[in-house]
């Protein structure tokens, strides 16, 4: 039975069973490509994958059997055969709030499977084959549980375009725990210390009115950020971490304060206290892994070109940003500038650094026919490349999209 190919983008991605080495890769890609309906492919051992760029009348279930033919297994992805969506979640505090937004994603008409990242706040959906994705009707649903739903960029986009997780974003999100952290500390430390003398802390009016006093800026300056998240659960009828910390520290807050005011010597101040003292420096560390990891995919993007200077069909050549290339686009890339697509060497040779992609220090001598990665810099000559693969579908971004999901 034949697999319709519902795919507007023209490519398909398969798993790939049984390679052993670089050269089964090597092989299986030789064979993909030579299939008619194939524009190019790309097999990668590492990861088991091969991404496809065809034309709209190819039958994967041929594809597949073509490398069945040859000794390996494959698999056809379903899930790029459909509409795929990106998405920023906003409101997520720990992995079960991902749990939860995932799970309502999934429960939605059309869409086949949903992935949500708590790591990097993203929600990446694949509608059924054949559907279009609702994103309007997706941020409904998801706001109802009351986490927030936006379309995101481009993985490949340049590194300075406007994003919800750019580099402002989280340098604020982690001063915001930092300074809460900080903040309760102290307070934790005196509160900690009058364990030690219990009895006389219990039974000295002014200490326990002193402890009353720390508490209530620790309960409700430092973690209204807490408290605020778990009424705005609380409205949805849902739950997650922040509403298990706001029940117990409000909860020894409240007991305590009943406690002092009857003049009962059983006061739990300090475990309310010290409670949101760990939790807000667990933000902070968090914010502050998130941040890293979000500096280094933002090095990685910095390596790419942001404009190409395109051949016209006349022979002009002219500068335009990097992100409107389209495949099959010709590019001139002169002496010391970066190569700003994947692509195939039509006229020129000259040494290239692929320093970036291989670790090697020795540029690479490249002539008409051999293959250019996007990022590398031409050393010495001048190339004229044919673009095959731009954007998202580069070897860069589909590096950077590897070190985001990891």
């Amino acid at each position: 039975m034949t697999t319709e190919l519902s795919a507007p983008t023209g490519t398909l991605d398969f798993e790939i069973d049984g390679m052993t080495c670089g050269s089964c890769s090597a092989r299986v890609q030789k064979v993909l490509a030579r299939q008619p309906e194939v524009i190019d492919a790309e097999v990668n051992y590492a990861t088991g994958r091969a991404h496809l760029t065809v034309t709209p009348d190819a039958d994967p279930d041929a594809l597949t059997a073509a490398v069945e033919r040859i000794g390996y297994s494959a698999r056809f992805d379903h899930r790029t055969a459909s509409d795929v969506g990106e998405f920023d979640v906003g409101g997520m505090t720990c992995g079960s709030c991902a749990a939860r937004v995932q799970k309502v994603l999934s429960r939605q008409d059309g869409v086949a499977d949903a992935e949500v990242n708590y790591g990097t706040g993203r929600a990446i959906v694949h509608a059924t084959p054949g559907e279009r994705l609702d994103s309007d009707a997706l941020a409904t649903a998801v706001e109802k549980i009351g986490y927030k739903l936006d379309p995101t960029t481009d993985a490949a986009a340049p590194a300075d375009t406007d994003r919800p997780s750019d580099h402002d974003g989280e340098a604020s999100e982690v001063a915001r725990w930092r300074w809460r952290a900080l903040a309760s500390l102290p307070i934790a430390v005196f509160m900690v210390s009058t364990m030690f003398f219990h009895d006389t802390a219990m039974s000295t009016t002014w200490l326990r009115w002193l402890q009353f006093a720390l508490a209530v800026p620790a309960q409700f300056v430092v973690a209204w950020p807490i408290l605020t998240g778990a009424v705005a659960r609380a409205r949805h009828l849902t739950a997650n971490m922040d509403t298990l910390i706001a029940v117990g520290t409000l909860a020894a807050f409240t007991f305590s304060t009943y406690q002092l005011l009857t003049d009962g010597m059983e006061l739990y101040f300090e475990a309310a206290v010290v409670i949101v003292f760990f939790i807000t420096l667990g933000r902070w560390l968090e914010a502050r892994a998130k941040s890293r990891a979000g500096a280094a995919l933002r090095a990685l993007l910095e390596l790419g070109a942001k404009e190409a200077r395109l051949v016209d069909a006349d022979g002009g050549e002219r500068m335009v940003p990097v992100e409107s290339l389209r495949v099959g686009d010709v590019v001139k890339v002169r002496p010391g500038e970066k190569v700003p697509v994947d692509g195939e060497v039509t006229e020129g040779s000259s040494a290239v650094d692929e320093s970036m992609l291989t670790g090697e220090s020795i540029p690479i001598d490249k002539t008409v026919g051999d293959e250019v990665a996007g990022a590398t810099i031409n050393a010495s000559g001048v190339l004229t490349v044919r673009a095959r693969r731009v954007g998202a579908d580069t070897a860069l971004a589909q590096i950077v999209k590897l070190v985001e999901q990891a």
